[in-house]
């Protein structure tokens, strides 16, 4: 926006430093001045030539991948107000409007949509894994602690386990691949029922 290029533009730098070290690609708008002050002053005639002349220049280069980001917040809410009264191409104008944030804004959405990202994700994983956490829980209710060499055990006797119901077939401590590994019976401590905890 005008008011960051002649008045503050290294908060400009910085916010295209920031975007750019997250990974974003940061292009400059081809725009012309925003209008916000001719609109200050009641010269709506004049702001309405820059403002088509903005949306005219924007609608080529926005998709759903790109954002209009921007910090002067009177500049950057022009388009999601003024701007729809101005314009000749009322649908453009709205199109953009969705798409125009601030520097702040845009951070907070992307963070959201990370988070809840990563929340699905985890909520996926722990779900597909209910039967081997579940194990896990019983083994350690009875021996309290494990070493890597039986978690990883218990990991492969769940995985069998799930890979044989999926197929339908019957798996048991006979058929586990893991049967001359397996030191649940003695080095547990626990009655052999418990065994891998899957069996």
């Amino acid at each position: 926006d005008e008011f960051t290029n002649y008045n503050d533009l290294s908060a400009g730098q910085a916010v295209v430093l920031v975007l750019t070290r997250l990974g974003y690609n940061v292009q400059l708008a081809n725009t012309v001045n925003s209008g916000r002050s001719y609109i200050s002053k009641g010269m709506l005639n004049e702001a309405k030539i820059l403002a088509n002349q903005n949306i005219n220049s924007l609608r080529k280069q926005m998709t759903d991948e790109v954002f209009l980001v921007g910090i002067e917040p009177s500049a950057i809410l022009s388009f999601r107000d003024e701007y729809i009264d101005f314009a000749d191409d009322k649908n453009a104008a709205k199109k953009i409007a969705k798409k125009a944030l601030l520097f702040e804004e845009f951070i907070d959405q992307e963070v959201n949509e990370l988070l809840t990202s990563c929340y699905d994700e985890a909520s996926r994983i722990l779900k597909q894994e209910q039967i081997l956490l579940k194990h896990l829980a019983d083994i350690l209710l009875q021996i309290e602690t494990l070493d890597g060499e039986e978690f990883d055990i218990i990991v492969e006797c769940s995985t069998q386990k799930k890979t044989a119901a999926d197929s339908n077939l019957e798996i048991n401590c006979s058929t586990c691949t893991e049967k001359q590994n397996c030191r649940y019976g003695q080095s547990f401590g626990v009655d052999q029922r418990y065994r891998c905890g899957l069996y």
